[in-house]
């Protein structure tokens, strides 16, 4: 290729896979964020729902006078009460001030949500729910994302390179042609320029013009 037909090739090239790679990225976070969104709410819920049917289990065993026992949850659910003194009745706390906060947070790579569901009912103040999950899931997402937009730049480039050579194709044949043409024409040209030269050639250097030379000027002319 020219050196025209390099840069117009290049320039092409460079732009598209910019400009595609540029799209793979958003897409590939905005895919990230709506699925950290919606799995960070499913793991409130999970968390949620878990100590309200706790709470529920608690208040029923007090106002019925039966031995209370801790409900089926999942695996990867770390459970904690905390009694009216502060003091932590059962499970494991993750975050020892989780008797201080309320509310829905996250401490190290855990979600933990501390909920006054119980009301005091069999002295326990507080249901602590702790889970690793979501930073598990995130961390796969985040990965899977990562090799799915790879990936994906990978094909683009291969493919901007085939749609480059393919877009470039036409233009190399039709220069083959002009360049094939020139070439033609100049070995067409070439004879006859020959012919002229050496006929002028003699006559400049004194030799009789006959009919001969004469033709043969007016045959490559």
């Amino acid at each position: 290729m020219t050196f025209l037909e390099k840069k117009s090739f290049y320039s092409f090239l460079v732009l598209y896979i910019v400009s595609s790679s540029l799209f793979i990225i958003l897409s590939g976070y905005w895919y990230y964020s709506g699925q950290k969104n919606a799995l960070s709410n499913v793991q409130y819920h999970t968390l949620e729902h878990s100590a309200d049917v706790i709470s529920r289990n608690i208040i029923y065993a007090h106002m019925q006078g039966v031995k209370f026992e801790l409900p089926l949850l999942e695996d990867e659910l770390s459970i904690a009460l905390i009694d009216t003194k502060n003091r932590l009745k059962y499970g494991t706390l993750i975050d020892k001030n989780a008797s201080s906060k309320i509310d829905y947070y996250r401490y190290k790579n855990y979600n933990i949500l501390v909920s006054d569901a119980p009301q005091e009912h069999l002295n326990i103040k507080y249901v602590v729910v702790q889970s690793n999950v979501l930073y598990s899931q995130l961390d796969t997402l985040k990965i899977n994302v990562l090799l799915i937009i790879f990936l994906s730049i990978l094909v683009m480039v291969i493919l901007a390179f085939v749609l480059s050579k393919l877009f470039m194709r036409p233009i190399n044949q039709k220069i083959k042609q002009i360049e094939d043409f020139i070439s033609d024409t100049a070995h067409e040209l070439n004879t006859p320029i020959t012919a002229l030269k050496m006929s002028v050639s003699s006559a400049l250097n004194g030799e009789p013009c006959d009919k001969k030379t004469l033709k043969n000027i007016s045959i490559s002319t």
